[in-house]
């Protein structure tokens, strides 16, 4: 028996037991942090992201469990735990990243890469006496033709007080079902800007479908440089020649940037990432992309982790240079499938504790699949890819 079967197989419990799940959610409730009323409102959590992995390609965007509030119902709360107790024996990142690529297996064909995700973010309300939890869903159908549109169908699922203590604090503000965030002045490059006002609502939405021609299109590895399947299929696979490949396009981004301080290996973890959970790559070019992670300088293994689907898995964390956050991708090492991307924060501030995930995104189904969208009556038609 190889050192990865073996790895592969101490990462391989069995599932875990209803009473392990609902101990995953006391954590879940116990590590959000809630900040005192009066406090600096927050509202980052769903635009912090810059073109990372969570915000980059075709699907960057983030997951939570489905939270909404029905009419006169107490809101819903979040489904199992952020964090989670790490094994005895830690195994290394190198460990779980080279065993989930020694793990990855053949996908099924067909005429249409289709992946299905939720998205979450966590806000403060207005006042900043509570957290919310805000939610969308997200369907992507990527055609194999390049004559096919591409489609993606969104819906806001609504949002809710995202612990027992928030919801405490919102029904004693009033049990609003909407909250209007007013205009705000930032500096921006040495020039002031007015921000528009914002509202959000407790309900959830119709879903509505986008469409535009897609030309093979699957995003774009970095902002300079659009992937289409083609481009996908030339991709290296081996982590030394994947890393080869990418690092003369990263110092082409960085010079177009002026980036004064680049960090690469920032760089490639977003790419690395960003292919794993978001493009519909082969079993050869996912276990390249994690044997490239597991080379980068930073990156670490931080133990066991339930996601917001409630799924075990092995949390792979980078902390980014000069920014209080990390990033975390959690692994199905038996299967070598991505779970879920999390952004993690780094410290403790007024608005949030070290640990608390504030945006997360969890991939439920991904795939080639025959057939065609079921596409909601609500529909646009765009000439451009819509990134989100």
């Amino acid at each position: 028996m190889d050192d990865l079967t073996k790895v592969r197989d101490l990462l391989s419990p069995s599932a875990p037991t209803e009473e392990v799940v609902e101990a995953g959610r006391a954590r879940l409730l116990a590590t959000i942090h809630d900040a005192p009323a009066g406090a600096r409102v927050r509202r980052t959590g769903l635009r912090t992201a810059r073109w990372t992995a969570v915000a980059a390609g075709l699907l960057g965007v983030a997951a939570a469990a489905t939270v909404v509030i029905t009419s006169g119902a107490a809101p819903q709360h979040p489904l199992p735990s952020i964090t989670a107790t790490a094994s005895a024996e830690r195994l290394s990142a190198r460990q779980i990243l080279l065993t989930a690529a020694n793990a990855v297996r053949n996908t099924e064909d067909g005429d249409h890469w289709v992946q299905r995700i939720r998205r979450g973010s966590l806000e403060k309300d207005p006042t900043g006496r509570y957290t919310l939890l805000l939610t969308y869903s997200y369907e992507l159908w990527v055609p194999r033709a390049a004559d096919k549109p591409t489609s993606v169908i969104k819906r806001y699922l609504g949002a809710a007080p995202a612990t027992p203590a928030d919801e405490e604090a919102w029904r004693a503000a009033g049990a609003p079902k909407v909250w209007t965030y007013p205009s705000e002045e930032i500096v921006k490059g040495g020039e002031t800007i007015r921000t528009p006002s914002e509202e959000i609502r407790a309900e959830p939405e119709e879903p509505h479908a986008y469409q535009w021609p897609s030309g093979g299109s699957v995003g774009r590895l970095l902002p300079s440089t659009p992937m289409t399947l083609a481009d996908l299929e030339k991709l290296p696979t081996t982590g030394e020649g994947l890393r080869a490949y990418l690092e003369p396009l990263v110092a082409k981004e960085i010079k177009r940037t002026n980036d004064a301080d680049p960090d690469i290996g920032r760089y490639l973890f977003d790419i690395g990432t960003n292919l794993v959970s978001n493009t519909p790559i082969s079993p050869e070019v996912t276990s390249a992309v994690y044997e490239m992670l597991a080379s980068l300088p930073g990156v670490t293994a931080t133990g066991e982790v339930v996601d917001a689907l409630g799924r075990t898995g092995q949390a792979i964390t980078r902390v980014e240079k000069g920014v209080p956050r990390k990033e975390r991708l959690v692994i199905d090492p038996s299967s070598g499938r991505p779970l879920s991307f999390d952004l993690v924060a780094g410290t403790t501030t007024d608005q949030e504790r070290a640990g608390d995930v504030f945006s997360f995104k969890a991939i439920e189904q991904t795939g080639w699949r025959d057939g065609e969208p079921d596409l909601p009556a609500k529909r646009t038609k765009l000439r451009a890819p819509l990134y989100f």
